[in-house]
C-alpha cells in the first residue's frame, strides 16, 4: 500500500475500533505506521470515534490490554516493553503531534508506582535539549502513565560500534550537558546505559528513562537493597551464566555502587564514562559474562582507553578514563567540569562556507546579467555609509547567536528608591536606573524575565521562564534554584526570609531564607500577579478569574462571580481594601467581603475590549490603571477617574513606583516612561522599534533584511526598514517613507527587489535603492517576492494579487482567487503561490491553477529544493510537502504558526514561527526524514528565515532580532 492508495476514512474507522477484517489488518497497520499523513488522519478519526463512544475500551488489533485513549492521547502501537510496563506510540489529538506514553504494569507493587512518580518529578525538573521532555503524568484505569516527547532515532545499544572518536566526542558533550542540567536541578539519573540514551535522527542525543532517578530532597533508602531489587526486576543478575548472557545495568555501575554506598553525582559520571568507553572501543568496559565476573572487573585496576583504541584523541581518552576512575575523588568534580574538558579549544579554525553554496551563488550572479534599467522611481540614499560598529552577541547551546544590544520587550519594573529602579524583559534583559541614566546589566541568563521586586537595595528578586529565579545582593546577580520548570510570572519580597513567586499551572513557591519550596495553591490556573499588605495578607490573581488570599496558613480562593476573565493586576491599599483588574474591563474593588465595580467612565463596548496590564495603588486616593494599548492612563483620586495622557502609543506592561510623584512604566519596545506628579515623560530618547518581516541571502557575506521601524511599536505611522550584512556587521540603508516592507529577493548582488505595503516595489542596482508603485490598487500590500533570474520574478499580495516581472516591466497575472496570498516560490517554468485558507496555486505557463492540499489552514510561506520537493508551511504547525504528484501533511514538531521556510537541500530545511506559547519552539528543522525543534533560545517571534548551507542560517523577526546559526564557530 502506497501513499497514493491510503485507506479511506471508513477503513481507518474500522481499523481504529477493531472491526476491520482480520486479513486486512496487517497491511493497513503497516501503512499507517509508516505514513505520517495517515497518522494525522488516524488522530482525526480517533478523536471522532472516541468522543462518540465516550469510553476507554480496548483498541482492538492496534493495542491490546490497555486503554485506546488517554485524555487527548490516542494510542497507536506498542514500541517497547519491560518488566515495569510498556511504551506506546501515540498521537496528541489536541496538538496533532506524536508522543510516547509509558504505562506501568497493573501488577507492579506500590514501590514501583512510587518510583514511577519519582521519574515524572525528576524529568519535570529538567528542560534541556539533551534530556527527554515530559508532557504529562496521570493515571487511568489504575494504570499510572507518563507522556513524553517522541524522540525519533535509535538508542545507543542499537547503534553499531565502534564509533569514530570524533562522533563520540559530540555525543559525550550532549550527554554531559544534559547530565549537568540534571545534577544542577538536584536529580541523579543512576541508570545511564546505552539503552537509556537516544541518538535522534537530527543528531541530538537525549537522556531517557529516569526510572531510577533520585531527587535531592527524597528520603534515603539503603542503596544496596535498591540495586538488588532493580537488578532482579530486570532479570539480569541471577540469570547470568558463563555463556556470556547479556548484562544489563551492572555493566555501567560504579565500583562504589557495587559496594552499596549512597548515590552521588560521581556514580552518574562513571556510568557515562562506561557508555562512552563502549562507543569508542566497540565493547563494554568490563569483561566477563557473569555477575561476579563483571563485579570483579569493576572493582579491579583501572584500564587505559588509548591502549584499546589506537589513534584516539588524547583529550577525549583522558576525559573518559577520568570518568571511570576507580576512586570517585579522582573523577571530575561535576558534570559541568566534564563539559569544559570535552569542549572544543577556544582557538578554532576559520569558518568554511560550503563549496556548493558558493558555486550556487556564483551561478545566480552570472545569471543576473539582465538588469532592470527600465525600472525608475524615487531613489534612496546609496548604501555607502560607514560601517556600523560590531554589536555585542550572545549564543545559546543550540548554536544560535543574536545581538543583545537591540531594543527588547520589557515586562516589569520595580523601584526601591528614586535612584534605584530595575526593569526586566525578554532574553535576559535587565536594566538599572541610577538616578541619571538607564544601564544594561548582565546576569548570565538568556531566559525571558517576567517580573522584578525587592524590599531593599541589596535584596531584589527577578523571576522568569523555566523556573528562573535571580537574587541581587547589592553587588551581583545570582541564580537560585526553584523546584519547578514552569514559567514564573511574578515575585514579591516581604523580608529576607519571606518572599513569594507564582506562575503557570497554579505554581506558588515560598522563599524561607534558605530555599524555595512549593506551596499548595488549590488551583491549576496560571497565576500572574502578587501584592501584599503584610506577611499574613498576600493576594494573588490569575487566569479564569482566579483570586487567592494568604492569611498565614494556607491559600484560600476568593470567589469573584466571574470565571472567564484573566486577572492581570492586584493592589492592596489596606487589609480590607484590595483592587484587581484584567482583561474584558474587569476592574473591581474588594471591601469588607464585597466586590465593587470600579470601571472608568467609558462606553461598554470599549470597556469590554479593555485590557489592564498595570495596576498600582499608593493609597485609597491614588490608584493608577495602565491599559495594554492606548495613549492614556487612568488615575483614581478617591472620588472619580481622570484620563491622563501617556508619552507614547505602545503596548504597556507594568507600572510601579515609590510614591505619587515617582512612577515608572515599561513597554514592549524597550520604552521606559516616568510620572513626576505632573506628566508622563521618557528620561531618555524613545528607542526605535524595528520589526523584520523578510530576509534573503545573496551570499554568506551579503544578507538583506526588510521590515518596518517605529518609535512606539505597534501603531502607525510605520516606516520601511532595510538592513544589509556584509560579513562583519549589519548596517541600515535609508529608504523613503514607503510603509512596511514584507519581501526581499535578488537575482544577483546588484539586482535585488523589495516588496511592501500599498504596492511598493523597490530595486537595488548595486549603487542605490529606488522605489516605485506597482500596477495594482493603492490598498494592495505585496507580501512576498521570489524568482528564478533577472527576467523571471514573481510577487504576491492581498486580494489574490500576483505580479510578474519579465526583465522590462511588472504586469498583473490573474490568480483566480480573492484571498490574500502570502508566499511565492519559483523555478524555471514552474511557480507556486500560497495564502489564506489553505490556498495553493501553481503556474506552469498559461494560467494559475489551484492545487488541493487537504487543509484550510492559512499558509504563510513556500520553498522547494526541486520541482519534486516543495514545502508549504502555515498556521498550527502545518507543514505540507509536494513530491511531484500530491501534497502530504507532515508533523512539524510545533503547534505554533510557521511563518517562514528556507533550506539548502531536501535534507536541510528550516522553518520559523511567529507565535509562541509557554516554552514553545521558534525554529524547527527537517533532516530528510523528520522535523525536530532546533532553536529554543532566543524564544522570540520570528517572521523569516534564509539558509545558505547546513551551517549558515539566518532568522529575523520582532524586536530587531537577527539570529544566526553557526555550529562551526560556537
Amino acid at each position: 500500500m502506497t501513499a497514493a492508495t491510503c485507506p479511506d476514512d471508513a477503513t481507518l474507522t474500522s481499523f481504529c475500533t477493531g472491526r476491520l477484517d482480520g486479513d486486512r489488518v496487517g497491511g493497513v497497520s503497516a501503512h499507517v505506521h509508516g505514513c505520517s499523513g495517515c497518522v494525522r488522519r488516524v488522530a482525526q478519526v480517533a478523536r471522532t470515534t472516541c468522543e462518540a463512544a465516550g469510553d476507554d475500551g480496548a483498541i482492538g488489533q492496534v493495542v491490546s490490554d490497555v486503554p485506546r485513549r488517554i485524555e487527548e492521547y490516542y494510542l497507536l502501537r506498542r514500541i517497547g516493553h519491560g518488566a515495569m510496563g510498556q511504551v506506546h506510540l501515540a498521537v496528541d489529538m489536541r496538538l496533532d503531534r506524536p508522543v510516547a506514553i509509558k504505562l506501568l504494569a497493573l501488577e507492579r507493587r506500590e514501590a514501583a508506582r512510587t518510583r514511577f512518580l519519582v521519574e515524572a518529578r525528576a524529568v519535570a525538573r529538567l528542560s534541556h535539549p539533551n534530556v527527554v521532555t515530559i508532557h504529562r503524568v496521570g493515571e487511568i484505569g489504575q494504570h499510572p502513565y507518563l507522556v513524553y516527547e517522541l524522540v525519533r532515532g535509535k538508542s545507543l545499544d542499537q547503534v553499531a560500534g565502534p564509533m569514530p572518536w570524533s562522533r563520540v566526542r559530540e555525543i559525550a558533550l550532549g550527554l554531559a550537558r544534559g547530565l549537568a542540567a540534571a545534577h544542577r536541578a538536584g536529580v541523579l539519573h543512576r541508570d545511564i546505559k546505552p539503552a537509556n540514551v537516544m541518538l535522534g535522527d537530527d543528531g541530538i542525543v537525549k537522556l531517557l528513562d529516569f526510572g531510577l532517578a533520585k531527587l535531592g530532597e527524597a528520603g534515603e533508602r539503603d542503596y544496596a537493597d535498591e540495586v538488588s531489587a532493580h537488578v532482579e526486576s530486570r532479570h539480569v543478575a541471577m540469570s547470568l551464566t558463563a555463556t556470556g548472557a547479556t548484562m544489563g545495568t551492572p555493566l555501567y555501575m560504579a565500583p562504589e555502587a557495587w559496594l552499596g554506598e549512597r548515590p552521588t553525582p560521581a556514580m552518574d559520571l562513571y556510568s557515562l564514562g562506561a557508555v562512552l568507553w563502549e562507543l569508542c572501543a566497540g565493547k563494554p568496559l568490563h569483561a566477563g559474562g557473569t555477575f561476579d565476573q563483571v563485579k570483579a572487573s569493576a572493582l579491579g585496576a583501572p584500564r587505559s582507553l588509548a591502549g584499546v583504541v589506537p589513534g584516539i584523541d588524547p583529550q577525549l581518552a583522558a576525559a573518559i578514563e577520568r570518568c571511570v576512575a576507580r576512586d570517585p575523588a579522582a573523577r571530575f568534580a561535576s558534570a559541568d567540569e566534564l563539559v569544559a574538558a570535552l569542549a572544543l579549544p577556544a582557538a578554532r579554525p576559520p569558518r568554511r562556507r560550503g563549496v556548493a553554496a558558493v558555486m550556487a551563488v556564483a551561478a545566480v550572479i552570472a545569471a543576473g546579467a539582465v538588469g532592470a534599467a527600465a525600472f525608475r522611481g524615487e531613489p534612496a540614499r546609496a548604501a555607502t555609509a560607514p560601517r556600523a560598529p560590531e554589536r555585542p552577541m550572545a549564543c545559546s547551546a543550540d548554536h544560535w547567536c543574536w545581538d543583545v544590544s537591540a531594543p527588547m520587550r520589557l515586562d516589569d519594573v520595580w523601584a526601591v528608591a528614586r535612584d534605584d529602579v530595575w526593569a526586566v524583559g525578554v532574553r535576559g534583559t535587565i536594566r538599572h536606573w541610577d538616578g541619571r541614566s538607564w544601564q544594561r546589566v548582565e546576569a548570565g541568563t538568556f531566559a525571558d524575565l517576567t517580573a522584578v521586586h525587592g524590599r531593599a537595595a541589596n535584596d531584589v528578586w527577578i523571576v522568569g521562564d523555566l523556573g528562573t529565579a535571580l537574587h541581587w545582593d547589592g553587588a551581583s546577580w545570582r541564580g537560585v534554584a526553584v523546584p519547578t520548570k514552569t514559567t514564573l510570572t511574578d515575585v514579591l519580597a516581604l523580608a529576607r526570609d519571606d518572599a513569594w513567586a507564582v506562575g503557570a499551572d497554579g505554581v506558588i513557591a515560598h522563599w524561607d531564607g534558605a530555599s524555595w519550596k512549593l506551596v499548595a495553591s488549590g488551583t491549576v490556573n496560571q497565576i500572574d500577579r502578587l501584592a501584599a499588605g503584610g506577611p499574613d495578607d498576600v493576594w494573588a490573581v490569575g487566569h479564569s478569574g482566579t483570586v487567592l488570599h494568604w492569611t498565614g496558613r494556607a491559600w484560600t480562593a476568593i470567589p469573584t462571580g466571574i470565571d472567564r476573565d484573566w486577572m492581570t493586576g492586584v493592589a492592596v491599599v489596606a487589609p480590607d481594601d484590595v483592587w484587581v483588574a484584567g482583561y474584558g474591563g474587569f476592574i473591581r474593588r474588594y471591601r469588607k467581603g464585597q466586590w465593587q465595580d470600579m470601571s472608568p467612565p467609558m462606553p461598554p463596548e470599549t470597556l469590554a475590549h479593555y485590557c489592564v496590564n498595570g495596576l498600582w495603588a499608593g493609597g485609597p486616593e491614588d490608584v493608577w490603571l495602565l491599559p495594554k494599548i492606548g495613549t492614556d492612563a487612568w488615575h483614581w483620586d478617591g472620588r472619580s477617574w481622570t484620563r491622563v495622557s501617556k508619552v507614547a502609543r505602545s503596548e504597556m506592561y507594568a507600572i510601579h513606583g515609590t510614591g505619587p510623584d515617582d512612577l515608572w512604566a515599561v513597554a514592549a519596545t524597550d520604552l521606559i516612561v516616568h510620572w513626576d506628579g505632573h506628566a508622563w515623560a521618557a528620561p531618555e530618547p524613545l528607542p526605535k522599534y524595528v520589526e523584520h518581516e523578510g530576509v534573503w541571502a545573496a551570499a554568506a557575506d551579503d544578507i538583506w533584511a526588510v521590515g518596518f521601524e517605529s518609535v512606539d511599536g505597534w501603531r502607525p505611522p510605520r516606516h520601511g526598514h532595510v538592513e544589509r550584512y556584509d560579513g562583519r556587521g549589519w548596517r541600515a540603508i535609508e529608504v523613503p517613507d514607503v510603509g512596511r516592507l514584507w519581501g526581499v529577493w535578488g537575482a544577483a548582488a546588484d539586482d535585488v527587489w523589495l516588496s511592501g505595503d500599498n504596492g511598493a516595489l523597490g530595486h537595488w542596482d548595486g549603487r542605490e535603492l529606488r522605489f516605485a508603485r506597482a500596477p495594482v490598487p493603492d490598498d494592495i500590500h505585496l507580501r512576498h517576492v521570489r524568482g528564478t533570474g533577472a527576467d523571471d520574478i514573481w510577487a504576491v499580495g492581498t486580494r489574490g494579487t500576483i505580479l510578474h516581472f519579465d526583465g522590462r516591466a511588472w504586469t498583473a497575472t490573474p490568480s483566480g482567487v480573492t484571498t490574500d496570498l502570502l508566499g511565492v516560490w519559483a523555478l524555471a517554468g514552474d511557480a507556486w503561490a500560497v495564502g489564506e485558507g489553505g490556498v495553493i496555486l501553481r503556474w506552469q505557463g498559461g494560467a494559475w491553477q489551484r492545487v488541493a492540499a487537504g487543509t484550510d489552514k492559512d499558509l504563510h510561506a513556500i520553498w522547494g529544493s526541486s520541482a519534486g520537493d516543495v514545502w508549504a508551511v502555515g498556521n498550527s504547525g502545518t507543514a505540507l510537502r509536494w513530491d511531484g504528484r500530491t501534497w502530504t501533511s507532515y508533523l512539524s514538531d510545533t503547534p505554533e504558526h510557521l511563518a517562514g521556510i528556507s533550506g539548502s537541500g531536501p535534507d536541510d530545511v528550516w522553518a520559523v514561527t511567529f507565535m509562541f506559547e509557554g516554552n514553545g519552539s521558534t525554529i524547527v528543522h527537517w533532516n530528510g526524514s523528520s522535523w525536530s525543534t532546533m532553536g529554543r533560545t532566543p524564544r522570540m517571534v520570528l517572521n523569516g528565515v534564509a539558509s545558505i548551507g547546513h551551517d549558515d542560517v539566518w532568522a529575523v523577526g520582532h524586536w530587531d532580532i537577527k539570529a544566526h546559526y553557526e555550529p562551526l564557530t560556537h
